[in-house]
């Protein structure tokens, strides 16, 4: 027992969860798994680190494995403290809708330095990311009917959804920050990464496979730490480019696909999978299409 690293608990209701909570264990990671027999459209993840702010200051990696619709932050009934988690991972083959409650995403992962969306197949945007001041790693895999990453309008980004009671609008931010890698796989329907007024000040590599829809990148000008971009060479080719010095700077910054670096990405999403299991190791179908 002098040589435990870690210890799995699996708990099978909200009730034990809660219990879990409240104990004074050390947890560093925790995995919230819903599968399809459970009742309701959403699944609430109760977390505002602005209460009991002592609570599980340990917690560094969040999975949310979900059949559910909706998955709602909730800022009133505090249980587990995210302001400390680092890495989250999302998988839900049937969410469509990400809703804030009484607070913003900054609020809740302050500390959030990598993010990866799996398999996401109902989600058409995810603009609430560009509220998080610390994202440095962005992997979205598999979201055949995400059309933007970030969402906009005329005028501005579109607003997180929000259920706020004093009907507060939120700061729109115009930036990534800390942004330094972008990794894009199988979005069938993208379109539109984001409004090319968003800035990317700390990009170094954007990565793009099997997102034939994608027609433009998102910049009026070389991101200044930019070292590489990755795609295949017949969507490099097809690009739609206003601007003809920006896309003869940009060459310059392109590596196309070759069949070895097929494999090597082959060989990432099998680690990367590999990775995700870990958290959770009896995945529903709602992660890799069979009960494992």
């Amino acid at each position: 027992m002098n040589s435990l690293q870690s210890l799995g608990i699996t708990v099978h209701s909200a009730d034990s969860c809660s219990r879990v909570s409240k104990a004074t264990l050390p947890i560093r990671a925790l995995s919230v798994v819903t599968y399809n027999n459970e009742g309701g459209d959403d699944i609430p993840v109760i977390s505002d680190s602005s209460v009991n702010s002592d609570r599980h200051t340990n917690l560094f990696e969040l999975g949310i494995y979900t059949r559910k619709k909706t998955i709602v932050f909730d800022g009133i009934h505090s249980t587990w403290n995210l302001h400390h988690v680092e890495k989250a991972y999302l998988h839900g083959y049937f969410v469509n809708e990400i809703i804030w409650q009484r607070l913003r995403p900054e609020d809740i992962f302050a500390s959030l330095r990598r993010l990866d969306i799996v398999r996401c197949t109902s989600l058409t945007n995810v603009s609430w990311i560009l509220h998080l001041p610390l994202l440095q790693d962005l992997l979205i895999f598999s979201c055949s009917r995400l059309h933007q990453i970030i969402a906009t309008v005329q005028g501005g980004v579109i607003e997180t959804k929000t259920s706020n009671e004093k009907n507060e609008s939120p700061s729109i931010r115009n930036t990534f920050p800390r942004l330094k890698r972008m990794t894009l796989i199988e979005a069938d329907r993208l379109a539109s990464i984001c409004s090319p007024t968003i800035a990317f000040p700390s990009l170094e590599c954007l990565q793009i496979s099997v997102c034939p829809l994608l027609k433009k990148l998102p910049f009026l000008t070389i991101p200044s730490k930019l070292k590489c971009i990755r795609g295949e060479n017949e969507w490099w080719d097809d690009l739609d480019w206003q601007d003809k010095d920006l896309e003869s700077s940009l060459e310059f910054y392109f590596h196309g696909f070759s069949t070895e670096d097929q494999l090597s990405e082959m060989y990432l999403f099998n680690s990367l999978q590999v990775e995700w299991a870990s958290i959770h190791e009896d995945l529903d179908e709602c992660c890799w299409g069979n009960r494992r």
